[in-house]
């Protein structure tokens, strides 16, 4: 039996001078004669597969079961970069039965559920013995769901997990190598298109044929190649069976198109009407991967195809396609979740990361306005410094101004109203206010001045009051006369 895992790690890629870590894929295949591992990782901006580098040894057909080569196998992952990573083990296709069936159901449970029941109609062993995943095709409006059935009896998929613990190898997935072989061509763009497409792997000792349309496997089979014979008749012949099952179980339309990878093997081409109504393409190796020279050399001097196991590796195929026992699913499934959990708890943390750097950035903004605007204060207080002294100097000009206008029509006013006969010896003028000092010859002249102050429109809001008058001899009174402001 052919054994073929792959598995997804992190280590460093010395092809092509990366100098960063990829995400590399780890692919082992072992049957009775070979045991094959290769590095690696597909390339994202040109979607080619670059090989990392690749081993192949002769078992010598010691063990069937793979356990005499555990160590070797374990050595070569640890070589390789091997930390317990989780491994895509890939069943080769003889290995299995598949089947389109058409369930009624659209729930992946009932589903499983149903196939599950269904599974020794497909192979004649009791339910409890069997093992079984799928593929979904399509669903309808009507309630039914089109699948690929998996069906292998548990003795194989144990021998499986014997072989991966015996190489300290504890967490892994097993798909069908048909959907690696698709996945392969996908990645070529071969599969582009509406209508169904053949790929054809021949070998040196099986071929196996895919049916795809776009991305999605709707058929599959392999036979095993008797030497003596024509081989390439042969290949022919199982070509037509597949159609007519094809046409059969699928769909009347046969597929009028057909890619063929020739691997290990001389046995030639096909006419160019070797299939009516059918287009022949060949393909390699170069459509898809990309490699140093050294590693295409060990490649084209390998016996087998490693198309397969290279189109395995770099794909996340659906979870319910894996062949896995019921716990060691379950168990796959918690894991899965488990990522996706901790992938959306990384992604809520970087939301809050950014939300806080945006937080702590619009603060940090504010506080930088904050401070230009204290500094812009800084400066109009140091400008508006001089402005306020000119203002307080314009204020007290123009309040001398007034002042100075208010004293000359107190003069104008009392000059008007002075006798001859007096004379003012002091006259102080201050916040409207007015007092006098002066003599005079007479005493009906400074009450006449008195009465005449009292008259003037200029002093109509004041108080005029003679405050002292008294006789500084015969021919001369000293008087004294205030003005105040009425209350």
């Amino acid at each position: 039996m052919i054994l073929r895992a792959c598995m997804t790690g992190k280590i460093k890629s010395f092809y092509t001078g990366m100098k960063n870590k990829k995400n590399l894929v780890f692919v082992f295949e072992h049957d009775d004669a070979f045991f094959r591992i290769a590095k690696v990782y597909p390339e994202k901006k040109t979607g080619r597969i670059v090989v990392d580098d690749i081993r192949e040894y002769d078992t010598g057909r010691r063990d069937a079961s793979g356990s005499e080569n555990a160590g070797e196998i374990s050595r070569v992952f640890r070589e390789f970069g091997y930390e317990r990573e989780e491994v895509i083990v890939s069943l080769p296709r003889d290995s299995v039965t598949i089947r389109y069936s058409r369930i009624p159901s659209l729930s992946s449970r009932e589903i499983e559920n149903i196939l599950q029941l269904q599974a020794s109609t497909y192979l004649p062993y009791p339910n409890a013995d069997l093992i079984t995943a799928y593929q979904l095709i399509r669903q309808d409006r009507d309630g039914y769901s089109d699948i690929n059935c998996i069906v292998i009896h548990r003795d194989s998929i144990n021998r499986l997990i014997n072989v991966l613990h015996s190489a300290g190898i504890s967490r892994f997935k097993i798909i069908v190598s048909s959907f690696g072989f698709l996945s392969f061509y996908t990645r070529a763009g071969m599969s582009a298109g509406g209508g169904a497409v053949m790929f054809l792997e021949r070998g040196v000792r099986h071929e196996e044929l895919v049916i795809g349309t776009r991305e999605t496997m709707v058929f599959s089979r392999t036979w095993n190649i008797a030497h003596k014979q024509d081989v390439l008749g042969q290949t022919l012949e199982e070509i037509r069976k597949s159609i007519e099952l094809y046409r059969k179980e699928i769909s009347p339309q046969a597929p009028q198109k057909l890619v063929v990878f020739n691997a290990g093997t001389n046995a030639g081409k096909f006419s160019e009407n070797a299939i009516p109504g059918c287009e022949i393409m060949y393909a390699g190796y170069s459509d898809v991967i990309a490699a140093s020279p050294e590693v295409m050399e060990k490649i084209s001097r390998s016996a087998g195809s490693w198309i397969h196991i290279l189109g395995a590796g770099i794909t996340a195929f659906p979870e319910s396609a894996y062949v896995l026992p019921a716990d060691l699913k379950q168990k796959s499934l918690k894991e899965k979740h488990l990522k996706e959990l901790m992938k959306a708890g990384s992604l809520l943390c970087l939301v809050f990361l950014i939300l806080f750097a945006g937080i702590t950035r619009h603060f940090e903004n504010k506080k930088l306005y904050l401070n230009k605007l204290k500094d812009r204060i800084k400066q109009l207080e140091k400008e508006a410094i001089p402005l306020e002294q000119k203002e307080k100097r314009l204020a007290l000009l123009s309040k001398r101004r007034v002042d100075s206008a208010s004293v000359l029509s107190v003069l104008t006013a009392i000059t008007s109203a002075v006798p001859e006969d007096i004379k003012l010896t002091e006259l102080t003028y201050e916040n409207g206010e007015v007092f006098m000092r002066g003599e005079s010859s007479r005493l009906e002249s400074v009450l006449n001045f008195v009465n005449s102050l009292e008259k003037l429109p200029r002093f109509k809001n004041n108080h005029i009051s003679m405050n002292h008058a008294s006789a500084k001899n015969a021919e001369t009174v000293l008087f004294e006369i205030s003005s105040r402001k009425r209350k």
